[in-house]
């Protein structure tokens, strides 16, 4: 593999984690914003279904 090939590649692989990130951001924002809105417990859950969202999306682990 030449330099130039090993040079995009790493780009491309920086690229898709600053995008997985922006889209993770992206994602626990809505959550959010549907958890605010929402009437009651059941209403936020087929909001996050009808959005392809699962509220485990995110969710950090105890320390």
């Amino acid at each position: 593999m030449s330099h130039d090939a090993r040079d995009l590649d790493r780009l491309e692989r920086q690229e898709a984690e600053t995008l997985g990130a922006a889209l993770a951001a992206e994602r626990s924002r809505a959550r959010r914003a549907l958890a605010a809105r929402a009437e009651n417990a059941d209403d936020l859950a087929r909001l996050l279904d009808a959005l392809g969202l699962r509220p485990e999306e995110g969710r950090r682990e105890p320390e």
